[in-house]
């Protein structure tokens, strides 16, 4: 039982701050204008390029090697999860993650958020640990995702703070 009440706490917690900070920018809402939405085509193509690259040579990889690192499940997350990636990391370097007239600190705040409660969450999943029969479990998928949070959050971070020192 006491396991369970931390993650849930996590969870509400994260959640009622995405959805204060939603309804806090909700009269602010715009849309994404046009260069941005041109900007995000590009960074999902980056994004399936790198997943179809993935694809093709962790498999070779694991012939050439003579045996598998990862359950299937676990190489599609982490194909999943690098695609995901791509795709944050692309559209905030080239400022098409937030909206024209929204403070790009909710965002950040926000994923920092995620960032924290999701790498907690990953420690308290941990089950049987992450390598069984020398190959990657799917306990592995829940620490790949975090990764990614803490990258688009640091990203983010880094890209919100640049903007400022310029501005000013």
């Amino acid at each position: 039982m006491r396991k369970i009440i931390i993650p849930v706490t996590l969870i509400v917690l994260v959640g009622g701050l995405t959805a204060l900070a939603y309804v806090a920018g909700r009269d602010r809402r715009d849309k994404y204008d046009e260069r941005q939405l041109m900007e995000q085509g590009k960074g999902f193509q980056y994004a399936m390029l790198t997943m179809l690259i993935y694809n093709l040579v962790e498999p070779l990889c694991e012939l050439m090697i003579g045996r598998k690192f990862m359950d299937a499940n676990v190489a599609l997350w982490l194909s999943a999860c690098l695609g995901l990636v791509v795709f944050a990391v692309y559209c905030v370097i080239k400022d098409a993650y937030v909206t024209v007239k929204k403070s790009p600190w909710v965002q950040t705040l926000v994923m920092g958020l995620f960032a924290v409660t999701y790498t907690a969450s990953a420690f308290l999943r941990l089950d049987g640990g992450l390598i069984k029969d020398r190959k990657l479990t799917v306990d592995c998928a829940n620490f790949a995702i975090a990764a990614d949070i803490i990258i688009i959050f640091l990203t983010l971070l880094i890209k919100t703070l640049r903007d400022r020192r310029n501005r000013e």
